[in-house]
C-alpha cells in the first residue's frame, strides 16, 4: 500500500491502485481524520464503548457502528435504518426466526390436516395433527365407520349422549348439545305444487302423495273452497317451485317464524284460515266459508305473529256459518242441517192445528188471516191483518179539552175580546188586555188605558182613531191610511178625564217603500266617511293622515291632521290602498286623541287610543288593507282626534313618490252628546 500524502493530507491507495481512504485534515492534536472508500481488512476491529448513543448520520452520509457501555453490545444505525443490535442471532430475534420457519413449513398455516402454532411462551413451533381428517386417518387409533364397522358394530344408545334417556324420548339438539328428550314440533315432508312461491307460515292443504316417496304435494288453503281445505300444516319456510326436497310443513308444536299482516293481534288469539289463504284472529264470514283454527298466538307485537302453537288437526273444527234467524237441526243421518224456520215445533208440525197445539193455542183459535178489530174512538190507529197503520190526528175531531202549555198548547179554550196572550219566559201564558215590555232604561207599553198611555186601536171606515196616542200598523187602503200600507207613530196628550187625546200631527211615518218621514230630528249613532288621499315617500316616519287637504302632516296638532269632536264617538275603520310597495313592512295605523286643557303642540299631549297593524309585502301593489278598530269609544266631546300611519321598514324606497289612497269611517254617538248647554267647557264631556 502506498500513500501520496502532502503535509499529512492526501489519499492512501493500495499497490493495485485502489483508493482506500482519504486523510482530510489534521486535528488540533496532530491526529488525522479519515474517510474510507472501500473495504477495511484486519484481524480485529475495535469500537469504543460509548455511554451515549452517537448521532444518526444525515441522509447520504452512511451509517455508524457503536458499542453501548450499558450492555457492551454492538449496534448499527443510519438515516434509513433504526438502531439494530448485530451482536446476537445475526440480527434476528427468536420470534423472527419462528415466523420465518413457520412460513417455510406451510404458507397459510395448515397442510393436509397439520396445523402450525407458534408458542411464544416457550419460543418454539408446535405441529398439530387433525386425526379426524380422512387424510390423517390412523388405523391404530380409529375405526372407519364407512367400512370397518359399517355392518358389524353395535352402538349402545347410552354412548350417543352423556344424557340419560327417558321412556319414548328421542335424540334431539338442545342449545348445541345432543340430548335425549321430546321434539318441540312435528314436521312433515312436503313439496310445493302451487306453481308459485309459498310464503313461510302459509296454511297448506294436501294434493296427494308423490308416488311412494312419503312426500305430499301441497298448495295454499282457501276457506271458501272445500277442495282446498282442510289445513294439514304450516309452511316451515318459504317454498319455491324448484326444490324437490327439504320442504316441510309444521303439523304441531311451536312455530317461531314471523308472520306479518295482522291488526291488533294479542297473545292467546286463535288464528283462522281466511278465503285468501292468509291467517287472521277473526273467523271468515262467507256463507260457504269453512272455519278451521290452526294455532294459538304465543308472542306478538300487535301486527306480527312472532310465535304460534300450531294445531293443524286436519279438519274444519268449527260449525259452518249460519244465516241470520236460521237454526241447525239434526236430520235422519244424525247430521246438522240449517233451516229457515224460526221454531222447532212449527217445523215438525204437519198442519196448522198441530202448530197451534205446540204454541199453546186453543185448537179452535181464530184464523189469523182475518183482520183484527180495534174498538173505541178516535180512529187514528187502524189494524189490517198483521199491519198497524198510524193515521194523522184530526185536532178538531180527535182532540178535546185544554192543551196545557207544557204540551205545546196555550192553556186556554177561549179568549176575551181585544185580549192578547203574553208570557215572560218563566211563568205560564196569560191573557192580557195590553202588552207591556220593560227594562231598566225603557218601556214599551201598548194598550194600557188605565195609565193613559199609548194603546192599539182600530181605525174605522172614516179614518177616525179612538182617543189616545197610538202606533198604527196598516196594510189596507181605507180612508186615512197610507196608500199600500204604512207604520205611523202618533203623539198624545192627556184628556180632561184622565184619558188620552190624539194630537193632529203625525210624529213619524214609514211608507211601504221604506221612506222615513220625521217631524223632528234623530238622536242616534251616525257614521261619516272622510277621504284622506295623499302623495309622499313616508319611509319609516310617522305621518298623520290628512282630513281637509291632500297633504299628510308630521304633527297631529296641525289643522289638516285633526278634528274637534262635537260628541262621543270612535274611528270605525281606515281603508288603505298603497300605490307601489318597494319592500315588505308592518304598517301601523293608530288613533290618537288630545283632551281638553293640554297644549296640543306638545307631543306628550297626545295619547294613542288604539293601534292596528297589517303586513304589506312587495308583491301587494294596489291591494287594499282594511283596518278595523275594536274600541267602543275613542273620543269624547271637546277632544281632538287624529290618525297616524307608520311602517317599520322603508316601504316606499323606490325612485318615485308613492300615492296613498285612504278612506276613514267615523261614528258619532249623538245619544251621548257631551256639549248640550250654551256655556264654556274646560274638560271633555
Amino acid at each position: 500500500m502506498k500513500s501520496s500524502l502532502i503535509k499529512g493530507i492526501g489519499e492512501v491507495v493500495t499497490d493495485y491502485g485502489a483508493k482506500v481512504m482519504k486523510v482530510i485534515k489534521k486535528g488540533l492534536l496532530g491526529r488525522s481524520l479519515f474517510d474510507f472508500y472501500g473495504d477495511v481488512k484486519a484481524d480485529t476491529f475495535k469500537t469504543r464503548e460509548n455511554a451515549s448513543v452517537p448521532t444518526t448520520p444525515a441522509d447520504g452520509k452512511g451509517g455508524v457502528l457503536y458499542t453501548k457501555s450499558s450492555d457492551g453490545k454492538l449496534y448499527y444505525k443510519s438515516n434509513e435504518v433504526s438502531e439494530v443490535e448485530i451482536s446476537a442471532n445475526g440480527g434476528h430475534t427468536d420470534e423472527d426466526i419462528e415466523d420465518i420457519a413457520g412460513a417455510l413449513v406451510a404458507t397459510g398455516g395448515t397442510k393436509t390436516g397439520i396445523s402450525i402454532a407458534y408458542n411464544d411462551a416457550n419460543g418454539d413451533i408446535d405441529f398439530l395433527v387433525d386425526h379426524d381428517a380422512a387424510a390423517n386417518f390412523v388405523a391404530a387409533e380409529h375405526y372407519r365407520w364407512d367400512n370397518d364397522i359399517q355392518s358389524t358394530a353395535t352402538i349402545n344408545h347410552l354412548n350417543l349422549s352423556s344424557d340419560t334417556p327417558g321412556e319414548t324420548e328421542v335424540l334431539v339438539v338442545n342449545d348445541g348439545d345432543a340430548v335425549w328428550g321430546h321434539g318441540e314440533k312435528i314436521h312433515m315432508q312436503v313439496r310445493n305444487d302451487e306453481g308459485s312461491t309459498i310464503s313461510a307460515g302459509a296454511p297448506l292443504y294436501s294434493k296427494g302423495e308423490i308416488g311412494g316417496s312419503n312426500r305430499i304435494l301441497v298448495g295454499v288453503c282457501d276457506a271458501n273452497d272445500s277442495a282446498k281445505m282442510p289445513c294439514i300444516g304450516i309452511a316451515h319456510e318459504e317454498m319455491n317451485t324448484t326444490s324437490t326436497k327439504d320442504n316441510f310443513a309444521v303439523v304441531s308444536g311451536v312455530y317461531n317464524t314471523n308472520i306479518s299482516g295482522f291488526t291488533s293481534l294479542a297473545v292467546g288469539d286463535n288464528l283462522y284460515i281466511q278465503d285468501d289463504g292468509s291467517l287472521s284472529q277473526s273467523k271468515p264470514t262467507g256463507e260457504t266459508s269453512l272455519i278451521q283454527n290452526v294455532g294459538i298466538v304465543l308472542r306478538t307485537n300487535g301486527t306480527i305473529c312472532q310465535g304460534m302453537l300450531v294445531s293443524a288437526i286436519g279438519r274444519t273444527n268449527d260449525v259452518p256459518n249460519l244465516d241470520q234467524n236460521a237454526l241447525f237441526i239434526g236430520n235422519a243421518s244424525n247430521q246438522a242441517v240449517a233451516t229457515d224456520a224460526p221454531m222447532v215445533g212449527v217445523i215438525t208440525a204437519a198442519d196448522a192445528g198441530a202448530a197451534r197445539t205446540v204454541l199453546g193455542v186453543d185448537a179452535a183459535g181464530t184464523d189469523n188471516s182475518t183482520n183484527v178489530t180495534l174498538s173505541g174512538t178516535p180512529d187514528y190507529i187502524t189494524i189490517s191483518g198483521q199491519e198497524i197503520t198510524r193515521n194523522a190526528i184530526d185536532l178538531a175531531a180527535d182532540v178535546s179539552g185544554t192543551l196545557p202549555v207544557a204540551n205545546g198548547g196555550t192553556g186556554f179554550t177561549s179568549l176575551a175580546a181585544d185580549s192578547i196572550l203574553t208570557g215572560n219566559g218563566s211563568s205560564a201564558i196569560v191573557a192580557e188586555s195590553y202588552l207591556t215590555y220593560s227594562t231598566t232604561d225603557e218601556e214599551l207599553i201598548i194598550g194600557n188605558p188605565d195609565a193613559g198611555d199609548a194603546q192599539i186601536s182600530r181605525r174605522d171606515s172614516s179614518g177616525t182613531d179612538t182617543a189616545g196616542g197610538k202606533l198604527i200598523i196598516s196594510a189596507g187602503a181605507a180612508t186615512g191610511d197610507a196608500a199600500g200600507g204604512a207604520i205611523e207613530f202618533h203623539s198624545s196628550v192627556a184628556g180632561s178625564s184622565g184619558s188620552s187625546v190624539q194630537s193632529t200631527a203625525e210624529v213619524a211615518t214609514i211608507s211601504k217603500d221604506g221612506d222615513l218621514s220625521l217631524d223632528g230630528g234623530i238622536t242616534a249613532k251616525q257614521r261619516e266617511i272622510y277621504f284622506n288621499n295623499f302623495e309622499d315617500k313616508i319611509g319609516t316616519s310617522k305621518v298623520y293622515i290628512p282630513l281637509i287637504s291632500a297633504l299628510e302632516q308630521t304633527s297631529p296638532a296641525l289643522e289638516e291632521a285633526c278634528f274637534l269632536a262635537p260628541t262621543d264617538g270612535r274611528i270605525v275603520s281606515v281603508t288603505v290602498r298603497p300605490h307601489i310597495i318597494s319592500s315588505g313592512s308592518d304598517c301601523d295605523v293608530t288613533v290618537e286623541i288630545s283632551t281638553m286643557g293640554l297644549n296640543t303642540s306638545s307631543a306628550g299631549s297626545w295619547t294613542a287610543e288604539e293601534s292596528k297593524v297589517h303586513t304589506m309585502q312587495g308583491t301587494d301593489d294596489y291591494h287594499a288593507f282594511h283596518y278595523v278598530f275594536d274600541n267602543a269609544k275613542h273620543f269624547e266631546s271637546g277632544e281632538l282626534v287624529a290618525m297616524s300611519i307608520q311602517s317599520d321598514t322603508n316601504i316606499d324606497s323606490g325612485p318615485y313618490t308613492m300615492y296613498w289612497y285612504l278612506s276613514t269611517v267615523v261614528e258619532y254617538d249623538w245619544k251621548n252628546q257631551g256639549f248640550t248647554s250654551h256655556t264654556e267647557y274646560d274638560a271633555a264631556q
